[in-house]
């Protein structure tokens, strides 16, 4: 969905972060759906 190489798990955790605020960015906190609802974000 935002590019990358390999599987999200064997990325550090600085990449994994950076890829998860460019998903935000493209489809916002619905990408997240449950996790967005129990928080509040959306």
């Amino acid at each position: 969905a935002v590019g990358g190489s390999g599987l999200p798990h064997q990325a550090s955790r600085e990449t994994q972060i950076a890829m998860g605020e460019r998903l935000r960015a493209a489809q916002g906190w619905g990408a997240w759906p449950s996790c967005s609802s129990k928080l509040g974000l959306r």
